[in-house]
C-alpha cells in the first residue's frame, strides 16, 4: 500500500520551512491536515499512524459531514492509481440521485459520447443522463455492455431515444426536430434541468474527448458537502479566471458576492437554481444574442461565489497535442479580450442595478442576498487528484505573493461599476496585486497570460498530480495547513510528503488527532 499511495499524495512546497498536524479520520472520508510550522524541503518523508479511523473531528473545522452516514466502498483500490467509483445501498439511496445533462455539438462523431457516456454510468449516482445534441438529424450509435435495452419514444416534442442500462439509470438522447440548428445553445442546459430533469441536482458537461475523464467523485463529495453552492471543476488553465473574475460590494440589502466559473468541464447544480434562472432570465430581458454565454449569467447571477475545484488537466501533461488544444484554444477564454469577459461585465453590472431596484426584505428577483456556508476564507479543498480518490485541501495562498493583501484579494476592493467602467480596469487591478511574478512593462493580456501559465506550472494540482517531477509551489509560513482527504473508509497508514531538497527531520513535528487529543506520529524518517 505504501507504494500506491506514495503515487497519490505528492504534497510538495518549495517554501524552506515548515512542520505541523496530521489529522486523519475514516468517518466516510479519511482527512490528513498538516498545520505548516518548518520546512526545509527533503527527498521523502514516511509519516506511519497506528491508528485504522477515528470518528471526531477537530471542533474549529466546519466540514459538512452530517449527510455522508454511509462509508464507501472499502478496497484496496482506494488508495491504488485506478479510478475509484462511488458505492452505495441503493435500498438506503442516502447518495443524491443525479441527472446528467450533457451538450453534444458534434454533428457526426459518436467517438467523444461513447467516451462520456460509458465513463458516467459507471458512476452510479449518476441515474439519468439527459444527451441534448442539437446539430444531430440522426440517433448516434451507442456502444457500451453496460446498457440493456433502448426504444424509441414519441414525446409532444418529438422522438427520444432511451436507453435503460445495467445499473437502473437511464439515458436519454434528444436530437435536433428540424433544422440542425443550436437554437438554445448553453441555456439547454437550464431549460432540460428544470423541465425534464427526473432529479433535484443536476450535472452539466460538454461532450468532448478531452472531458470524457474529468474526475467527478471528488467533486460530487463536496458537492454533498454543500449542495446550495454550485460546484464547478476546472483545468489549472480556468482557475484563475474563477479567482480574479469573483465580485463584492456590502451595501445594506444590496449585498454583492458572487463570481464566475466555467460550466464545460463539469458543474453539479440544484435544480431549484436553473428554475429561478429561468425565471431571471424573463424579468432581464436579455436578448437572443445572449444564449450562447448563458452560462456565464447563470453563475454570475446566482450572487454566490461557486465553489470551483482544480485539476491536473491533459493540457498541463503529458498529453496529446489534440487536447492541449481543446484546454486552450476551443472554450470561450477570458485570459484573452473578447465576448466573454464583456459579457462577464455586463452580467455582473446587470446584478448590480437588480440588487438596487429592489430593496425591500421580501425581494422578489430570486436573487439571493445572503452569502451561503461556508464562506470563502473557510473553503479549504482546492484540486482533485489525477484519480479522483484525492481532495487536496489548504488555507495556503495561490503561488502569488500580494503586497500584504490576503489571498482573498478582491474583498479589499469592492465592485463598483463606476469605478471599473471596463473588464479592462478590473484586469488591471487585479495584475496590480501581482508582486514579483511579472514584468511591469508587459501589456495587459500578456500579463494575465503569464500569471496563467505560472500557474499551470505552480499550483495545487500538482500536489496530487502523480508525477513526481513536477511540484506544489507555495508559501508557507508557521500556523498555515495543507492536506488532503482521500476517499475510501481504510486509512493509509503511511503518507509520504516529497519535496525538491534535503531538510533535518528533527525539524519536522507532526501529530495526529484521536479520541479527543494531539498525539505525536510515532515514525518519521527523513
Amino acid at each position: 500500500m505504501e507504494n500506491q499511495f506514495q503515487s497519490s499524495t505528492k504534497l510538495l512546497s518549495k517554501r524552506p520551512r515548515f512542520s505541523g498536524y496530521v489529522y486523519i479520520s475514516a468517518f466516510a472520508l479519511t482527512f490528513l491536515y498538516i498545520t505548516i510550522k518548518y520546512l526545509n524541503s527533503a527527498k521523502q518523508t514516511h509519516v506511519e499512524s497506528k491508528n485504522d479511523s477515528f470518528d471526531t473531528l477537530p471542533a474549529d473545522m466546519d466540514y459538512h459531514l452530517d449527510g455522508l452516514q454511509v462509508p464507501f466502498e472499502s478496497n484496496q483500490a482506494t488508495f491504488s492509481s485506478g479510478i475509484s467509483r462511488l458505492t452505495w445501498n441503493v435500498m438506503d439511496e442516502p447518495w443524491q440521485p443525479v441527472t446528467a445533462i450533457l451538450y453534444d455539438r458534434n454533428d457526426v462523431d459518436d467517438d467523444a459520447l461513447n467516451l462520456h457516456l460509458n465513463s458516467l454510468l459507471q458512476l452510479q449516482y449518476f441515474k439519468e443522463i439527459i444527451v441534448y445534441q442539437p446539430l444531430r438529424l440522426s440517433f448516434p450509435t451507442i456502444r457500451s455492455n453496460l446498457i440493456i435495452s433502448h426504444a424509441q419514444q414519441q414525446t409532444s416534442s418529438g422522438t427520444v431515444l432511451v436507453l435503460k442500462t445495467k445499473m437502473g439509470s437511464v439515458v436519454r438522447v434528444l436530437k435536433s426536430q428540424g433544422q440542425p440548428i443550436d437554437e438554445m445553445k448553453t441555456l439547454s442546459r437550464y431549460t432540460l434541468c428544470s423541465s425534464l430533469a427526473t432529479y433535484d441536482t443536476c450535472f452539466f458537461q460538454d461532450v468532448d474527448s478531452a472531458l470524457a475523464e474529468v474526475p467527478l467523485d471528488a467533486l460530487y463529495l463536496n458537492y454533498m458537502r454543500y449542495p446550495q453552492l454550485v460546484h464547478a471543476i476546472v483545468p489549472p488553465e480556468h482557475y484563475l479566471d474563477s479567482q480574479r473574475w469573483r465580485f463584492f460590494q456590502y451595501n445594506g440589502n444590496q449585498n454583492l458576492h458572487t463570481g464566475y466559473s466555467d460550466v464545460s468541464y463539469g458543474l453539479f447544480v440544484a435544480k431549484w437554481r436553473c428554475q429561478h434562472f429561468l425565471t431571471q432570465l424573463g424579468k432581464s430581458g436579455l436578448g437572443k444574442d445572449r444564449l450562447d454565454v448563458a452560462d456565464i449569467y447563470f453563475t454570475i447571477w446566482t450572487n454566490q461565489y461557486p465553489w470551483v475545484l482544480v485539476y491536473s488537466s491533459p493540457s498541463s501533461s503529458n498529453s496529446s497535442e489534440d487536447s492541449k488544444h481543446y484546454h486552450k484554444s476551443m472554450l470561450t477564454d477570458p485570459h484573452f479580450t473578447g465576448k466573454t469577459r464583456r459579457v462577464i461585465y455586463d452580467a455582473i453590472r446587470r446584478l448590480q442595478r437588480a440588487l438596487a431596484a429592489d430593496t425591500s426584505n421580501s425581494p422578489k428577483d430570486y436573487i439571493d442576498r445572503y452569502v451561503a456556508m461556508p464562506p470563502m476564507h473557510q473553503r479549504d479543498t482546492r484540486a482533485v487528484g489525477r484519480h479522483s480518490t484525492l481532495l487536496i485541501t489548504s488555507m495556503l495562498p495561490t503561488m502569488f505573493s500580494l503586497q500584504g493583501v490576503p489571498w482573498l484579494w478582491q474583498d479589499h476592493f469592492p465592485f463598483d461599476s463606476q469605478v471599473y467602467k471596463n473588464p479592462k480596469d478590473w484586469d488591471q487591478l487585479f495584475v496590480d496585486q501581482l508582486v514579483g511574478t511579472l514584468d511591469p512593462d508587459t501589456a495587459l493580456g500578456t500579463e494575465l497570460l503569464e500569471a496563467s501559465n505560472l500557474w499551470v506550472s505552480s499550483g495545487y494540482h500538482l500536489a496530487v498530480d502523480d508525477d513526481p517531477t513536477t511540484a506544489w509551489k507555495t508559501s508557507a509560513k508557521k500556523g498555515d495547513y495543507f492536506g488532503i482527504m482521500t476517499m475510501g473508509n481504510g486509512v493509509p497508514r503511511t503518507v509520504s510528503l516529497l519535496t525538491d531538497d534535503n531538510f533535518d527531520a528533527g525539524l519536522l513535528e507532526l501529530s495526529a488527532y484521536h479520541q479527543g487529543q494531539w498525539v505525536n506520529l510515532v515514525k518519521i524518517e527523513p
